[in-house]
């Protein structure tokens, strides 16, 4: 829906044509900040749930919870395509 409301390319003289690139882009990004601290909220509630269980469980649970999302932030194969060139060789 976003991007089908941009302008066209013949509309030259539209007045939102040059402030829609930097606008969707801010609403893209707080979408999915949004969702990302969703996400990690449902996850360490789910954690949380392990207390009922044992004390130790919430230890584990928290510390799957972090480490999880650490690797798949830091280890997995998204940074590295966002630190290097893009060459293509990388698409299936």
């Amino acid at each position: 829906m976003l991007f089908a409301s941009a302008p066209m390319p013949a509309e030259k003289d539209a007045p939102d044509r040059t402030d829609f690139a930097p606008r969707a882009t801010m609403l893209v990004t707080h979408g999915v900040a949004s969702f990302n601290r969703e996400l990690r909220a449902h996850f360490f509630g789910l954690a949380a749930l392990a207390w009922f269980i044992q004390p130790w469980a919430l230890v584990l649970a928290s510390s799957w919870v972090v480490a999880v999302p650490y690797w798949r932030n830091s280890r997995s194969a998204t940074p590295a395509t966002l630190a290097g060139p893009v060459t293509g060789r990388e698409l299936p």
